[in-house]
């Protein structure tokens, strides 16, 4: 079809929208009916408005989403930023060698040590902590053996035991307040705490102990030995919720979780050979990398955060990477693209000045012309909106996956950061479509009729 037939085609279209209003028919009719008349450059408007909120979303949400990803590396293990040692001069020697290290607070626990138990049952030493298997739980005249095997590690703390950091680990991670599932840390001499994964190990709830007065023994399991090696009897006054055991300071993986804990007045923790005490220090910020190396190379093994800061260091440079991308690419492709949707306006509002001249004829008054406008607008934003969700969430994928497949970080977007990329995306739409529609209202704002009708169009 030749451009001179597809113009008279136009104009008779233009035409019959003139007659249209000259019937009475509505805005939003006659708005529908202009941008089927020029499909393909609406279409072509549609789709830069679509590409323009696609990637200011599409570099927005992955920013977000590595930001995320970063403040669950914080975040989410910063239960382990801390320093551990079974000995008071590895804690001043380390002072010592590092005293710009800012250290937040520090404190120390008593460790109730079994070796003894195990060397009198199987004659050899060594730091064996006996796990559940060793042990019987009786609670009012019932005994309960373990049905599943755990570490029982007993320690004694009159501070609680538990830290800031664990605090601000379960509320970020599991929007918790608190590490106790019900009542609180020890007091008396009489009373324990007891951790919700060990009781459940011997298929009991805290209802089943709480407030009550639990017996904890162990004995020599030898054929024909039946001596009691170890024995305590106290109140249970809290029980130690199962997420706290899965902060990264205090996962099973390693030696600072107590499954018992007792007040340091509790008369086993004073027998002479049985008590250990741990020392640990807490910094208020994660160190470098090769500081922490360093740490872990030196102290062995002491530092509990040292995987932690490698990922959040790896992290790092893949979110310089990201910015570096995103101000040199983005940047260019957005300035790119706002200059193609100004050059389309001089060809829109050509078109749209014919069919505006023709409707001024039959009537039509100029606020009602700029409403119909608006309203072409309006729909070219309905139809660019799911299309730039498609987009971004298309490109989100494709990214993630090369990230992923390069660095080994998976992305991941909760809802709620969904949500907000979606109103992202409509107002970036919205945003576009109402600067568009003011510089064509400004530019139309002088024109006669006869301008309207006399406008040439490419």
């Amino acid at each position: 079809m030749s451009k001179k037939k597809q113009l008279t085609e136009a104009q008779e279209q233009l035409m019959a929208v003139g007659e249209d209003f000259g019937k009475g028919f509505s805005l939003f009719g006659l708005a529908i009916k202009n941008v089927r008349t020029y499909a393909w450059m609406n279409l072509k408007v549609c789709f830069t408005f679509a590409a323009l909120a696609f990637l200011l979303c599409l570099f927005t949400v992955y920013n977000v989403a590595l930001n995320d990803y970063r403040d669950n590396l914080v975040y989410g293990s910063i239960s382990a930023n801390y320093f551990y040692t079974q000995y008071e001069k590895t804690v001043n020697s380390f002072k010592e060698e590092y005293p710009e290290v800012t250290v937040e607070s520090e404190d120390s626990y008593l460790q109730y040590s079994y070796e003894k138990d195990v060397r009198d049952i199987y004659g050899w030493g060594g730091t064996v902590t006996p796990t559940t298997a060793y042990f019987t739980f009786e609670a009012d005249g019932v005994k309960y053996n373990a049905k599943k095997a755990l570490t029982m590690q007993t320690d004694a703390a009159d501070d609680g035991f538990f830290n800031r950091f664990d605090y601000l680990e379960l509320k970020y991670k599991f929007s918790l307040t608190s590490p106790w599932l019900v009542g609180g840390a020890p007091k008396e001499a009489d009373e324990f705490a007891i951790a919700q994964p060990l009781l459940e190990a011997y298929g009991l709830t805290a209802e089943d102990v709480m407030g009550k007065t639990v017996s904890v023994y162990m004995k020599d399991t030898r054929e024909g030995h039946d001596p009691l090696l170890f024995e305590f009897s106290g109140r249970v006054c809290g029980v130690i919720r199962s997420e706290y055991f899965q902060t990264a300071g205090h996962n099973a993986s390693d030696e600072t979780y107590p499954m018992l804990l007792f007040p340091t007045s509790a008369p086993h923790f004073s027998v002479k050979g049985r008590t250990l005490t741990r020392y640990r220090l807490f910094f208020k910020e994660w160190p470098e990398e090769e500081v922490a190396y360093l740490w872990q190379t030196e102290f062995v093994g002491c530092y509990r955060g040292y995987s932690n800061v490698s990922g959040l260091r790896h992290l790092d440079s893949v979110q310089t990477l990201a910015s570096n991308l995103y101000i040199i690419i983005g940047s260019s492709l957005v300035v790119g693209l706002i200059l193609t949707v100004f050059l389309m306006i001089d060809k829109y509002m050509k078109v749209f000045s014919r069919s505006g001249g023709i409707l001024l004829t039959f009537g039509m008054r100029r606020s009602q012309l700029y409403a119909l406008l608006f309203l072409q607008l309006l729909i070219l934003c309905a139809l660019a909106i799911p299309l730039s969700f498609v987009l971004t969430a298309a490109g989100y994928t494709v990214i993630n996956l090369i990230v992923s497949w390069g660095t080994h970080i998976n992305l991941v977007l909760s809802t709620g950061k969904i949500v907000i990329m979606l109103l992202l995306g409509i107002a970036v739409v919205f945003a576009i479509a109402l600067a568009f529609f003011g510089y064509a209202v400004f530019k139309l704002r002088n024109r006669t009729i006869k301008e309207f009708l006399g406008a040439i169009v490419d």
